[in-house]
């Protein structure tokens, strides 16, 4: 899908569709790494006894759903769900998906070169960006994923994949670095080797979020998260491939900044539309409205698998209305980017900002790993 025909589907989601613009879908708790900055370790230690939404069950789910434009299908790690081209097959074939990222740790390279390219090619008109995480490199990566020879499974798979990108145009990689109290002092040699090693990938910076087994890595000094992330828009400056691709990274900007801002405790409030056009599905039909609130709007499963009958419902609606009147916000990217979508003053300031910025640079030289040539 061009860029036109991707911002009339934007435009048509944004003003004119009741359903949520974006789900979170954690298709599984399963996962093949243990990282101590997880958000999600209480699920992923608890995955053999949750029991996770059948094939047949998700597309009972996507046949109620309706349209939907953002689908992201987390974990765990996704790729353990042998089914993972049918899932997606479902939502673009049942809801017309727009944009599908996945995220994985690259542990499975030769199942995520498969699979992956199973979807790219049964789904031409999804554009799916691929998430490689990438929160550390070399020796280091086994330290935090507690998987033998985790670097070289890593570094697989991004040769996968960027074979792939070479193939299907519908494909944007991502090397996605969360950046942490343990990792802050490391992330320029990261970013560098993103650059130098990782031909094709755009790299991703965000910050550590959630309630973690060490709060520890949450303790990250703001000005150095501030020029940490200077650095990385100087080492990555140019767009990616996806539609739209220069008004989402200026939308993403934007997002990183208010991310900080909430870091340094500064950060004016914007309306949060978590559980209402922002929503988290669980691998076993638990729908929260985001990733950080231990507030549950129901389960699809005792909603006959209908999404839109458990957000509408006085549960629900009660969580929504909490949610506004405690001036709820967070560092979470995702929820940031839907709230800015849907505030007309943010937006008009992206816009403006988007209209108005120069070319985007060639990047620069990494030489030193710092952004300078």
């Amino acid at each position: 899908m061009g860029s036109l025909a991707k911002g009339i589907s934007l435009v048509r989601h944004r003003f004119f569709s009741a359903n949520p613009f974006f789900l979170v879908f954690h298709i599984t708790a399963r996962c093949n790494a243990r990282c101590a900055f997880c958000f999600n370790w209480e699920h992923v230690q608890q995955a053999r006894e949750r029991p996770e939404l059948t094939l047949e069950e998700i597309a009972r789910l996507t046949a109620r759903l309706g349209p939907l434009y953002q689908l992201t299908l987390s974990g765990g790690e996704p790729f353990l769900r042998r089914d993972l081209p049918d899932i997606i097959r479902l939502f673009a074939t049942d809801c017309g998906l727009q944009t599908l990222t996945i995220p994985t740790n690259g542990m499975l390279p030769a199942r995520i070169g498969a699979s992956l390219e199973r979807a790219l090619a049964d789904n031409p008109g999804v554009h799916i960006r691929l998430g490689l995480s990438t929160p550390e490199i070399g020796p280091e990566l086994e330290a935090v994923y507690q998987v033998r020879n985790a670097f070289a499974k890593h570094q697989e798979s991004a040769a996968l994949l960027t074979a792939l990108a070479c193939k299907y145009s519908n494909l944007t990689l991502t090397a996605a670095t969360l950046c942490t109290a343990a990792n802050a002092g490391r992330i320029r040699d990261i970013l560098a080797h993103v650059r130098r090693q990782m031909p094709g990938f755009i790299s991703q910076l965000a910050l550590v979020r959630g309630s973690l087994t060490d709060d520890s890595l949450k303790q990250l000094d703001p000005a150095l998260a501030r020029e940490l992330f200077r650095i990385h828009r100087a080492i990555f400056p140019e767009d990616d491939n996806r539609p739209l691709a220069g008004l989402l990274n200026v939308l993403g900007d934007s997002v990183n900044e208010y991310s900080l801002a909430c870091l340094e405790r500064t950060a004016p409030w914007i309306p949060c539309r978590c559980g209402d056009r922002l929503v988290v599905l669980y691998d076993n039909g638990d729908v929260f409205p985001c990733e950080y609130l231990d507030r549950p709007l129901g389960n699809v499963r005792a909603a006959d698998f209908d999404l839109k009958a458990v957000l509408a419902s006085p549960q629900a609606r009660a969580t929504v209305d909490w949610i506004i009147r405690e001036h709820c916000q967070c560092t979470w990217e995702c929820a940031s980017f839907v709230n800015f979508f849907y505030s007309p003053l943010n937006m008009a300031r992206v816009l403006i900002r988007y209209a108005s910025r120069p070319a985007p640079p060639r990047a620069v030289g990494v030489v030193d790993g710092d952004g300078t040539s």
